[in-house]
């Protein structure tokens, strides 16, 4: 089921010369705060706004999300320093041993430990170890 969108496209007359030459912009459904105006030009049509709109806000700039998430699960760990060595202990005596720890098995833990996470298991999983 698809979210819906809080945001739409409007004709910005302050932008728009003439009835011929319309540039539109996005705003907030809720608030009318701007949320986008085509760095000051306006879009030229509604449906290049739209396009433009929904680009950005499906592909956020990913390194940016990995550096908080990395320093989300860092301050986090820092938070709950014993419980994470033992974990880590856990992890390192299973592999001096060559046994293998499911993705199951660490998350009993967490839930063990009452551990909720800060983030999605992956993205904790991708930035413990």
């Amino acid at each position: 089921m698809e979210k819906e969108q809080n945001w739409i496209v409007i004709e910005d007359s302050s932008l728009s010369e003439d009835k011929y030459n319309k540039r539109y912009i996005i705003v907030n459904k809720d608030t009318g705060e701007l949320l986008d105006n085509a760095q000051g030009y306006g879009y030229k049509s509604k449906q290049n706004a739209y396009k433009c709109y929904g680009y950005k806000l499906k592909h956020k700039n990913p390194k940016q999300h990995s550096r908080k998430t990395k320093q989300i699960v860092n301050n986090f760990i820092n938070k709950h320093k014993s419980l994470f060595n033992q974990l880590e202990d856990i992890l390192f005596h299973a592999a001096k041993y060559n046994e293998k720890i499911t993705d199951k098995q660490i998350k009993q833990f967490l839930t063990d430990n009452n551990i909720e996470l800060p983030c999605t298991y992956n993205e904790f999983m991708r930035y413990f170890q």
